[in-house]
């Protein structure tokens, strides 16, 4: 269980974030949406232990986030931020890096399997003998994502994780974190401008406007009239062969 109780944080003098509070069952993912200086990034921090808010607490099955040593906090939260920092190393290796909250003395050969378990179910087995500098952006990103997975966290935090790749990788990525969400019961908050994947893959919805949350809920709460207030734009829900997409029409004319 991941709560998020009365959160407020505020840097320079200005509060970002402020009255946040909402609770998520493990299983579970979790788009967090708004337009951008909305503070989707700033929550995932201050929920990841990034950053510590004025007031409030964020808790992992009933520990709380700022009372966790590093590595405590390691084992249970993954945390990719939008752009993934790279080394020069195997792609292996890169995944491996996963695994150091969990490392004793030496590798075990479980930390081996994990690794080798992460990279097929994101297809990069024929690259884990490459060199992560030869990769092209898609292939780094799943590289990120992978090392993340790889941790093993109780809570993973995800800022705009298809934001570099193709169309079908954007597919196969949210395909695969909804998957594997569900199966190993750990709880997914990804940040997400994409509203249709939001709407196909995530169980719940947080949406962020001026620091607060102004509405969280299952895939209900994103209607023609939420996104007119959130996002200032006309558009139209439909849905095609079961599939609810978002088709916008053009900017609110705001007085």
């Amino acid at each position: 269980m991941l709560e998020v109780r009365n959160l407020r944080l505020a840097r320079k003098g200005r509060t970002i974030l402020q009255d946040i509070h909402f609770s998520l069952p493990p299983g579970e993912l979790v788009a967090l949406l708004g337009v951008n200086g909305s503070g989707k990034s700033t929550l995932l921090k201050a929920v990841g232990g990034l950053l510590r808010p004025e007031q409030g607490s964020v808790l992992v099955n009933g520990a709380a986030v700022c009372g966790m040593s590093g590595r405590e906090r390691a084992k249970a939260i993954g945390y990719l931020p939008q752009k993934a920092n790279g080394i020069c190393c195997p792609v292996f290796d890169a995944v491996l890096l996963g695994r150091l909250p969990h490392l004793g003395w030496r590798v075990s050969p479980s930390d081996f399997a994990t690794v080798e378990r992460v990279l097929a179910l994101l297809g990069l087995e024929q690259h884990a003998m490459q060199s992560t500098i030869e990769l092209s952006g898609g292939e780094f990103q799943k590289v990120a994502i992978a090392r993340a997975l790889a941790q093993e966290p109780r809570v993973l935090l995800l800022d705009e994780p298809t934001s570099h790749l193709d169309i079908r990788s954007q597919l196969e990525i949210m395909a695969l974190l909804k998957r594997m969400t569900t199966e190993l019961e750990f709880i997914t908050l990804v940040v997400l401008h994409d509203l249709n994947a939001a709407l196909r893959f995530a169980d719940r919805l947080l949406l962020l406007k001026e620091g607060r949350l102004f509405a969280c809920g299952d895939r209900s709460v994103l209607t023609a009239a939420t996104i007119r207030e959130v996002y200032g734009m006309e558009a139209h829900l439909t849905q095609i062969d079961g599939i609810v997409g978002v088709l916008p029409v053009a900017p609110c004319c705001r007085q």
